[in-house]
């Protein structure tokens, strides 16, 4: 299997617009539809428009190939073209390890028509919504508000366990067509450099920063459950000025109102939300 994507961006004027071009053929798990191959080949549109330096439009347009295999019954063959369209604000300051001031928010809607059965396949809606407020200097408090829906046929699965999600469970323990999530952290400085030295050279981390977190949400297919949460404390470090480590202790509990039920440690590599 191969696997190729070729995209061209043309950023000299306004708008700005981009095509590319997709092969993607592999094997994939969920644990809706086990094991199955899938290849997808097509082609995607996109023009953006900035109207201000922090806020701008984008539109997409996708028309691609699909064949999905499970093993047991004949392929699927399918011919989709998907519209989107989103508006896009980012005014965040970023320190190494996030966003430490400022707001960032995505809305995005879109349908996706399948050509090959003459029929509508699925509408999806993308709200994404976070704050930084930078109530002292390296001390601030982290919003991030996150509701997915896809409504359709053969309609993708959303999986929000884990260190970027909510914490203390597995990615693919909380999952289904329509997600809420809700996540509070308060972040602080914790050290200036943690560095050790060997006689073959040096290792460190800096800065190293701490995170009081809350976590809310629940993903669903028909009726939402109710919340599942999680609360603790965070240490993030950048690792020899590139990666960022993460280590998450805390509780999980099943409903809001629970007693924390069982205690959990993460560890994940990626910047804050």
């Amino acid at each position: 299997h191969w696997n190729l994507a070729v995209t061209y961006l043309n950023m000299t004027g306004r708008p700005n617009w981009g095509i590319s071009a997709f092969h993607f053929a592999n094997e994939y798990f969920n644990p809706y539809q086990a094991f199955f191959f899938e290849r997808t080949a097509g082609i995607r549109g996109a023009l953006n428009f900035p109207y201000s330096i922090h806020r701008r439009i984008e539109m997409s347009s996708s028309l691609w190939y699909s064949m999905k295999d499970n093993y047991i019954d004949d392929p699927e063959k399918f011919l989709f073209i998907s519209n989107f369209f989103s508006l896009i604000h980012d005014n965040s300051l970023w320190t190494v390890t996030g966003p430490l001031d400022g707001w960032r928010a995505r809305i995005t809607a879109g349908p996706t028509y399948d050509f090959s059965r003459g029929r509508y396949h699925n509408f999806t809606t993308w709200i994404d919504l976070r704050s930084y407020w930078q109530i002292r200097p390296r001390i601030t408090m982290a919003h991030r508000t996150m509701i997915w829906m896809n409504e359709g046929k053969d309609i993708q699965r959303y999986y929000i366990g884990g260190s970027w999600g909510i914490r203390g469970y597995r990615w693919s323990e909380i999952k289904g067509r329509k997600m809420v999530m809700l996540n509070h952290e308060l972040r602080f400085p914790f050290a200036q450099k943690l560095e050790m030295n060997f006689k073959s050279g040096s290792f460190w981390l800096a800065p190293i920063r701490g995170a009081i977190f809350l976590d809310l949400g629940n993903a669903w297919e028909q009726e939402f459950p109710g919340f599942l949460s999680s609360t603790g404390l965070g240490f993030r470090a950048a690792l020899m000025g590139a990666l960022v480590f993460r280590l998450d202790l805390g509780w999980k509990a099943e409903h809001v109102n629970s007693r924390p039920q069982e205690k959990f440690v993460q560890f994940f590599f990626g910047w804050d939300f």
